[in-house]
């Protein structure tokens, strides 16, 4: 039998979302789309931002 490159297990499917602002300044990177807030708390939120370094260029950012 030819290697066809799939496993015996089926490998579950990682999907990222993606935002970009308008300008292109800021992205976002998701794991989820829709995060719960229940009044007393809310779920963490997993992802990555990504800033344009010139429009951060000589700001603070915390």
């Amino acid at each position: 039998m030819a290697a066809s490159g799939k496993t015996s297990k089926s490998e579950p499917n990682h999907v990222i979302f993606k935002k970009i602002s308008r300008d292109k300044s800021v992205t976002i990177y998701l794991g989820k789309r829709d995060y719960i807030d229940h009044v007393s708390q809310v779920q963490p939120v997993d992802g990555v931002v990504l800033v344009d370094p010139d429009l951060v260029k000589g700001k603070k950012v915390s």
